[in-house]
């Protein structure tokens, strides 16, 4: 929980809105966590911009089991994920990201491609709970914040996601032939 004394935890608290710190060496805590909370908690949407989709965090199984329970065994899943990252070519990714890669050729998760790493990475899920990684360089450790209920920040965060995969922005939907 963030230090902010007794009574800024007791305000949020009461608010409903709540954080937790994730220092980089907690690396593998926050990454269970977060693909827990996903797996628990998302009802119809998780946005996620990575840099590199790292295969540390995506190809885990953790990641694996709680995509795989989200998306269920639908074949229109009921549950949006959708992932922006950087990547040189769909050869690189099937590469470092067979998982994510099998996912989208199977139309089952979107992935949008920018020709340069993302400075901002973060999960939303369902535009009011946020997972926000410390801006850092690529294969840097970085710190990793929670915020659940945060609706304004998560709000401002799905916007700058849906600008990013609009029709002049940078992203650019993959579409991977089966």
């Amino acid at each position: 929980m963030s230090t902010d004394g007794v009574l800024g935890t007791t305000l949020k608290r009461f608010l409903g809105f709540e954080e937790i710190f994730f220092p980089a060496p907690d690396r593998p805590n926050a990454s269970r966590f977060i693909t827990g909370f996903i797996q628990h908690h998302a009802e119809k949407e998780v946005l996620i911009i990575a840099g590199e989709l790292d295969p540390i965090f995506f190809e885990a199984d953790h990641f694996k089991e709680a995509i795989g329970a989200v998306l269920g065994s639908q074949k229109e899943p009921r549950i949006k994920i959708k992932i922006i990252f950087q990547s040189k070519s769909l050869d690189e990714l099937k590469q470092r990201n067979l998982f994510l890669y099998g996912l989208a050729s199977q139309k089952r998760v979107e992935l949008y491609m920018t020709p340069e790493r993302p400075t901002y990475h973060y999960i939303c899920i369902d535009g009011r709970s946020l997972f926000i990684e410390k801006v850092h360089l690529q294969g840097e450790r970085h710190d990793t914040y929670f915020m659940e209920n945060a609706k304004e920040n998560a709000r401002l965060k799905r916007e700058h996601f849906y600008r990013l995969i609009a029709d002049k922005g940078p992203a650019k939907k993959i579409t991977i032939d089966q």
